[in-house]
Parts: structure tokens; sequence; C-alpha cells
């Protein structure tokens, strides 16, 4: 994508017309968080895509992507879209272990560890 995330979450947020701080009672994370992503002081977590994903009405796949977390595959690919319809069956906590277990496996890799 070559529009920064910063820039597209402040845009969604506004179409909304939401206020930061609205914006992150809806997804339930800080406001703080969002003003933090929002200026660029620090960058969107896998965490932070999964908590703004319902409220924007995206996936967070697609949230992934766009911020830079994982490689933008064609959308019509079958893992990421299978992924994408499973996780989104799964109640917050169980969204929140899914992307633990995706950066454990990413340690590993990047580790070396098996």
């Amino acid at each position: 994508m070559t529009e920064k995330f910063a820039t597209w979450l402040l845009k969604r947020i506004e179409e909304g017309g939401w206020s930061m701080r609205q914006f992150a009672q809806r997804a339930n994370i800080s406001r703080t968080s969002v003003s933090d992503v929002i200026s660029e002081s620090r960058p969107p977590t896998f965490e932070f895509c999964v908590a703004i994903a319902a409220p924007l009405g995206e996936s967070p796949i697609k949230l992934f992507q766009r911020a830079g977390l994982i490689s933008g595959k064609d959308e019509n690919d079958l893992t990421y879209s299978e992924l994408e319809e499973l996780v989104t069956q799964l109640t917050e906590e169980q969204r929140l272990e899914v992307v633990r277990y995706v950066k454990f496996l990413l340690w590993q890799k990047m580790t070396g560890g098996e």
C-alpha cells in the first residue's frame, strides 16, 4: 500500500465520525494507543490491528497487510482466506491467543528454534 497506515487510519476514524476517544472505546483499547499509532510514535501491532478490525469493518488479515506486519498476498490466496474465515469465528480472547501463537512461530523462525 502506498498510503501510510497512520494516514489511512486517521481518515477512516474521521469517515466514521468518531473522535479518537470514541474510536478507542469501540475497539476496546486506550486512546493513547490510537494516538501513538496515528502520530507514528509507535507502529501498529498485531493486537492493535485485531482490536480495530471490527469497528472498521475490516478483516484482521487485511489490516496486518496494510500495517506491513505480513506480506500482501493475493486476496484469493486460499490460506489467507481460510485463516480469515476461521479467525472471525473465534472469541476476542481466542483471537489474541492465535496472534500470540503466530508471533511465537515467527520468533522460532527468526531464531532458528524448533
